[in-house]
C-alpha cells in the first residue's frame, strides 16, 4: 500500500477516478479496490481506521505522522 496526495485542481482525472468531490478526502486502495474513505478532516483515530480496514489488520501508530 502506497500513501499519495493528489491535488484535486492540478489533477482532475485521478480525483475524479477515486470520486473526489470534496476535499479532504482520504481513499485507501488496495490491490487497485477501494478498502475505506473518510470525507473531512478526521481525528488520528478515524484516519488510524481508514488504514486499519485498508491493511485488514491493526495499523502501527499513526499519531507518529501527524
Amino acid at each position: 500500500m502506497a500513501l499519495v496526495r493528489v491535488d484535486a485542481a492540478e489533477d482532475p482525472d485521478t480525483a475524479r477516478a477515486v470520486g473526489a468531490f470534496a476535499v479532504p478526502l482520504l481513499v485507501a486502495l488496495r490491490d487497485g479496490q477501494e478498502r475505506a474513505r473518510k470525507l473531512g478532516a478526521g481525528t488520528v483515530a478515524e484516519v488510524q481506521a481508514v488504514f486499519e480496514a485498508a491493511l485488514g489488520a491493526k495499523a502501527r501508530d499513526v499519531a507518529a505522522f501527524r
